[in-house]
């Protein structure tokens, strides 16, 4: 804790720049993964396509991906934000099409015969069921970025890796420590926080 103790304003700096990888990677990612669910839950064969690219590409080694963006688009923000987005892709996507197949034709069927609109089915029917599964996607999808975002201390996009590397490469504990610190403990708020909701929506839906 000490390295924390003598530079908070550099940690403050960099923790910030952190949250701002995770935050445009998990926007990019959203834009990118609402249509792709769209897509395939009306499709079913593009459902099998997409959700099999992007496990694909999800099995690329993170550090390999990194590299290859580098390569294209040189060091910084840029490169750290599509690898990150990319990654998320997969827990976005798969929820939006998972929480959709929870929804069964018997209740589509049950909400017709009731004589919704498709506007009440989906505010009253399909989104609070859909809601639950969606929230736990999108917790694993931000732990898991908040996780992979240190990778970008290695193509000088800023973030907690940057003291988490530069403290393996001095071997400096106080430095690492200061680094991995408050990434893990931003992860277990992220995912406290979401569990709660996830809990939150569950318990709507039952009511």
């Amino acid at each position: 804790m000490t390295y924390l103790m003598e530079h908070p304003l550099r940690v403050a700096a960099l923790f910030a720049q952190h949250l701002a990888l995770v935050t445009s990677a998990l926007l990019l990612a959203s834009i990118i993964a609402i249509p792709l669910g769209i897509i395939a839950i009306r499709n079913a064969r593009m459902a099998s396509f997409i959700l099999g690219t992007l496990t694909i590409l999800y099995t690329v080694p993170s550090l390999a991906l990194f590299a290859v963006l580098v390569r294209f688009l040189g060091l910084g923000f840029l490169p750290a934000v599509i690898a990150l987005a990319a990654y998320a892709q997969i827990f976005l996507a798969r929820a939006i099409i998972v929480s959709h197949d929870n929804i069964t034709m018997a209740i589509h069927e049950t909400a017709r015969a009731m004589g919704m609109s498709e506007r009440q089915r989906f505010l009253r029917i399909e989104f609070p069921l859909a809601l639950p599964v969606f929230i736990a996607g999108v917790r694993v999808a931000v732990v898991a970025s908040i996780s992979l975002a240190t990778l970008a201390g290695y193509v000088s996009a800023g973030g907690m890796g940057e003291l988490i590397f530069s403290g393996l490469a001095l071997r400096n504990m106080q430095m690492t420590i200061a680094g991995a610190l408050p990434v893990a403990l931003l992860a277990i708020l992220a995912d406290v926080a979401l569990r709660y909701c996830e809990r939150v929506a569950v318990l709507r839906t039952h009511q």
